[in-house]
């Protein structure tokens, strides 16, 4: 299987790179990464028209079984464009490719799944140190998902890790399991293609989230947004994978009234300072950003899934195939 870095989102560190596409090579791939990534554009590697074009290269290589990220960041939704054009004009690729990616490619793997037929797997990429960081058990749950979908249209596996629910809606003990398309990505990624040709549709499927660094009252912003615009409509459950780096931070507040003297002062010590309000817990934002949203819509909302960001986040995850969430949260392939 003959795979293909490109990055389309923001530059790309050398050494992880290096580092990367060596442990993928060392698992029996070939690798060939696209001279673009080493391009620097303002915060992207490369302009826009730059990426799109490494990205196209390898998207009609015959010789290219799969397109890899080599890195997340911003930037893939601007590709989107670009790619409608150059299919217009030469082509569209051939279907039997695989995506691989997170983050920030959840807008070009959406697009490459539904506009193009390509099968998506939400995984790791080689050009981040969470990459080296792979347990022994997410890498080689990685490597037999990219063996399998190298030679067949069915996903491997059944997630062994029941998940836990912030609502139910109208899945009760005895109820049959909500079965659906699995979609989505990036909670940011999908607020920000509200609005344009690309936004997610996520009607009669499973929508899957997940988001880094996104204090509570930013994932509940964007949960409303989501809401108030009917993107959720439709949606049959939706299951949260890692938030990480999401915890409630509180702001410190004078606790009492300081004299003159202390305000003059900056950084005394003797001002007694307290926290605005009461922390909220990661189980209290899962239900007041979540739980609130599941009940509104009447559905199941589940949480617990090892896909995302950060150590808690590494399990790869095929998108766009369906699977079965059951009562006792069980989350499974079709």
């Amino acid at each position: 299987m003959l795979i293909g870095i490109v990055g389309p989102s923001a530059v790309v560190p050398e050494t992880e790179l290096a580092l990367g596409a060596k442990k993928i090579t060392d698992a029996g791939f070939t690798v060939r990464i696209h001279p673009q990534v080493k391009k620097t554009h303002l915060f992207f590697a490369g302009t826009d028209e730059q990426r799109a074009k490494a990205f196209y290269d390898y998207a009609v290589d015959s010789k290219v079984d799969a397109l890899w990220f080599a890195r997340g960041g911003y930037g893939a939704m601007l590709l989107l464009p670009h790619l409608v054009a150059l299919a217009k004009k030469n082509g569209k690729p051939p279907a039997k490719k695989v995506l691989i990616g997170s983050s920030d490619a959840t807008s070009l793997m959406e697009f490459v799944r539904v506009k193009w037929g390509w099968k998506v797997l939400h995984a790791p990429m080689p050009a981040t140190m969470g990459f080296q960081k792979l347990s022994a058990r997410d890498w080689q749950d990685l490597v037999a998902q990219l063996h399998q979908l190298g030679k067949s249209e069915h996903p491997l596996g059944t997630l062994d890790q029941p998940l836990k629910f912030v609502s139910r809606g109208q899945l009760k003990a005895k109820s049959r399991p909500v079965r659906g398309e699995l979609v989505g990505g990036n909670l940011s990624v999908m607020c920000s293609l509200i609005g344009t040709p690309y936004a997610i549709q996520a009607k009669g499927k499973i929508l899957f989230l997940e988001d880094v660094t996104e204090a509570p009252y930013r994932l509940h912003r964007m949960a409303q947004h989501l809401l108030s615009v009917g993107a959720f409509k439709g949606v049959k459950a939706i299951v949260i994978g890692s938030l990480h780096d999401c915890a409630d931070q509180v702001g410190s507040v004078f606790a009492e009234m300081p004299g003159a003297s202390s305000m003059e002062k900056s950084g005394d010590t003797k001002v007694r300072m307290k926290p605005l309000r009461p922390s909220l817990s990661d189980a209290e934002v899962l239900t007041a950003v979540f739980g609130v949203l599941g009940k509104s819509l009447e559905i199941p909302v589940a949480y617990g899934l090892t896909v995302g960001h950060g150590p808690n986040g590494m399990s790869p995850l095929p998108l766009g195939v369906t699977y079965e969430l059951d009562a006792k949260g069980f989350l499974s392939l079709v």
